[in-house]
């Protein structure tokens, strides 16, 4: 556990291996605007053992896996908030919790071999759509996702597996908010799930 009193948690360091390793890593970066991470900088940690990965900023959070996957309890940002893996981000958190894993106004997760989720398991997020905020998924192998306050605005959803699932829950609506002409959806197979609808903007979907 590492926590500041009022000042930023970020690596000084080039390389890109691991610089916390930990079987449970808790990141506290509190004051007025303090980062986990920088923008173009993720703090890179990896988990050693079956703890969960959890940070907080009043500020933006920025964080790479640098090795295999990550369960998430809760990563919570007053910014922006991008997680990043070579494995799988997965939910941590004890069966039954509502609370979202990811919080943030924008929400960038990757996973590059991995999944995001799981099937059964959303990897629950609350991003601030009403502020305009956004959320980017990119996953190799598939991708499970729950919404859970409010509309979920997408800028993109990639699963790159060619027999894989993108499935997205979301507790408002789902909008559209890709560029135009790009596809906001990548997927084998989609599911989509909006308790409110699925906004004004049709989602413009490619499905492999």
């Amino acid at each position: 556990s590492l926590a500041t009193a009022d000042g930023s948690i970020y690596d000084v360091l080039s390389h890109e291996e691991a610089k916390i390793l930990a079987a449970g890593v808790s990141l506290a970066a509190s004051g007025a605007g303090r980062t986990v991470g920088q923008d173009g900088n993720a703090l890179e940690v990896a988990l050693s053992g079956s703890g969960a990965l959890g940070a907080t900023a009043a500020g933006s959070i920025f964080l790479h896996i640098a090795e295999g996957d990550a369960a998430l309890g809760r990563v919570a940002g007053g910014g922006d908030v991008e997680v990043s893996a070579q494995g799988s981000i997965t939910d941590g958190t004890q069966p039954g919790t509502a609370l979202a894993n990811v919080a943030g106004r924008n929400i960038v997760l990757r996973s590059e071999f991995g999944t995001i989720g799981a099937s059964g398991a959303d990897l629950r997020i609350d991003t601030d759509a009403a502020t305009g905020g956004q959320v980017q998924l990119r996953a190799g192998t598939g991708l499970f996702v729950n919404e859970v306050a409010g509309d979920l605005s997408m800028r993109s959803v990639v699963v790159e597996d060619e027999d894989a699932v993108a499935s997205v829950f979301s507790a408002g609506r789902i909008t559209n908010a890709a560029p135009a002409g790009t596809h906001v959806i990548e997927a084998a197979r989609i599911r989509r799930y909006a308790e409110g609808d699925r906004g004004s903007q049709p989602a413009t979907i490619n499905s492999k």
